[in-house]
């Protein structure tokens, strides 16, 4: 069974230790949710802190913003996390 965390609420400042607790404790994924911040950039930390967790956004509004923007975002966090990101 897979069980995912949420770091949508996390302060950016904690967002790396956050992941890396997370993932020793055995959680499959972080979710990141687009309400009071850029959904990316938490996941971007939890990636530079992790080897194995899956990195997801719940929701990230594409069209408050250019589609290749989202795409490029993405496709840099895939890259950047070693192919973690959802």
């Amino acid at each position: 069974m897979k069980v995912d965390r949420s770091i949508s609420e996390a302060d950016l400042r904690d967002v790396g230790q956050l992941a890396a607790q997370s993932e020793d404790e055995g959680y499959s994924g972080l979710w990141t949710l687009e309400a009071t911040r850029d959904p990316f950039i938490p996941l971007f930390l939890a990636a530079e802190h992790t080897r194995q967790i899956e990195l997801a956004t719940s929701i990230a509004v594409a069209f408050a913003r250019n589609p290749m923007t989202v795409a490029s975002v993405a496709r840099d966090l895939q890259d950047f996390s070693g192919g973690r990101a959802t």
